[in-house]
């Protein structure tokens, strides 16, 4: 084969990668309400501005709070309300280690409620050179997307607990807090030791790992991707499974999430049936 040809087929191979990481950007925010440009097809758009990524991120001057951040932050002064029970752990004999306040907001939970706080405007841009404000065609997230309690707070109590370190000494001490045997509910385990759904579970830790070792809404949730486009049964923006998972409605992905932390290999848990019948 000749230099020429080989150099064509080399040509060849690398259009059409590049044209496939194109579609899967393209299959990306784009195509979720997170895409904020004026032809965007949420809610929530802009007047006139074409660009997507610039609500979120800048290339040049940006915010330290998050990966090039452009967005505007929660103002001072504002309460936020986390999740708190008696039973929680990681606000108990596991806070030392777990550091779960419960009015603190940090990470990349911080930087969604940016916008999901119902108070701040989604055209509010601010970066290392001043402040700008993109026109929208509404300013602010109402409704159900919108966290808002009131002027000055912003209630997620009925979420998740995010914004606390998870690592082996917070299982450790949770674990030691349970006692023994361990009931269900209150089995956990980093999902890089989880050995049910593997692939799933080091995935998750992936995230942890780059949330700084800590459960922040990015855990579960990909801003970037939305696959409950597809599939209703998912919760929107759930970062596991693959659009065939979710076109065909398997939801073992979707549960692998929560059983990655929430540990079935423990304690009175026998497989994936006795997890799903918790919920």
């Amino acid at each position: 084969m000749s230099v020429f040809i080989k150099n064509i087929l080399q040509f060849l191979i690398l259009s059409v990668i590049s044209l496939t990481a194109l579609a899967a950007s393209a299959a990306g925010v784009v195509d979720t309400k997170h895409n904020l440009a004026h032809w965007g097809p949420g809610t929530y758009t802009a007047v006139t501005e074409d660009r997507v990524c610039i609500f979120c991120h800048t290339p040049h001057n940006a915010s330290p709070d998050g990966p090039l951040w452009s967005h505007a932050l929660t103002a001072g002064g504002v309460t936020f309300k986390k999740y708190s029970s008696g039973t929680l752990r990681i606000l108990g004999e596991a806070q030392a280690s777990s550091g779960y306040v419960a009015g603190q907001i940090t990470g990349a939970t911080k930087l969604c409620l940016g916008c999901h706080d119902g108070l701040t405007a989604l055209g509010a841009i601010t970066t290392g050179r001043g402040s700008i404000t993109i026109t929208m065609n509404t300013d602010i997230i109402t409704g159900s997307s919108s966290y808002k309690e009131d002027a000055s707070t912003v209630n997620i109590q009925n979420k998740h607990p995010v914004s606390f370190n998870y690592n082996a000494s917070v299982v450790t001490d949770i674990t030691s807090a349970v006692g023994s045997p361990i009931p269900k509910g209150a089995v956990y385990d980093l999902p890089k030791n989880n050995t049910n759904g593997t692939s799933i579970n080091l995935s998750v830790q992936k995230m942890v790992d780059a949330a700084g070792g800590r459960i922040e809404c990015t855990i579960c949730h990909d801003p970037h991707e939305n696959k409950a486009t597809y599939n209703q049964a998912l919760l929107p923006f759930w970062v596991s499974g693959s659009y065939n998972d979710a076109i065909l409605g398997n939801l073992s992905s979707y549960e692998g999430v929560c059983a990655s932390c929430h540990s079935q290999s423990y304690g009175e848990y026998t497989g994936f049936s006795d997890y799903t019948s918790l919920r």
